[in-house]
């Protein structure tokens, strides 16, 4: 099964510095996710990257949403 979100060696980089490095990340269609840690610890950086607020450092891994690699914005919005 395809999963709804996949991220592979994925890296955000923000202000020079790395946000997120390296991470892996999938959840399925049945899945319930909650995301916890310390502060700094790159929740919110995550979460913009979810919703393509920020993007993976071009040279990082692979970043799938529905499978695909590539989606106009505004149809995931919704909007």
């Amino acid at each position: 099964m395809t999963p709804l979100l996949e991220m592979r060696r994925v890296t955000v980089v923000r202000e020079g510095r790395r946000a997120l490095d390296g991470v892996d990340l999938a959840i399925g269609p049945d899945e319930r996710v909650a995301i916890l840690g310390a502060n700094g610890s790159g929740k919110s950086t995550l979460l913009k990257l979810i919703t393509r607020e920020l993007y993976p450092h071009p040279s990082s891994g692979a970043f799938r949403i529905f499978g695909r690699d590539r989606w106009e914005v505004s149809k995931l919005r919704g909007t």
